[in-house]
């Protein structure tokens, strides 16, 4: 899904588990650092092109609380943005962005 906004993420390595790859993929790909604080949700986007599936995409989203690092673009990613939940309705985003991070941010809010 080139050219939209979405939360980093990638491959689960061997012997990883998901909450691992989640911080480790958002290292890699903005250089941030965060402690995990909870699963929030999984959406499965289904490009369609005609009859036939183009793509078929699982993305888990994880809630991470920022310990260190500064947003920074990289090889995977040519923009940082920190938004508010709101702002992602205007946003050309991946499915469901806005509802992934708005659940996040509730979760994020009741772990204090």
């Amino acid at each position: 899904m080139a050219g939209r906004f979405s939360l980093p993420g990638g491959v689960v390595e061997v012997g990883e588990t998901l909450a691992e790859a989640a911080a480790r993929e958002l290292y890699e790909e903005v250089g941030v650092e965060c402690a995990i604080v909870g699963f929030n949700r999984h959406v499965e986007p289904i490009v369609r092109e005609g009859g036939r599936v183009r793509a078929h995409f699982v993305i888990a989203s994880f809630v991470g609380r920022w310990t260190r690092g500064e947003a920074r673009v990289s090889d995977e990613i040519d923009a940082v943005a920190w938004i508010e939940p709101d702002a992602c309705d205007s946003l050309l985003a991946t499915p469901e962005l806005a509802e992934i991070v708005a659940g996040a941010r509730r979760i994020e809010s009741e772990s204090r």
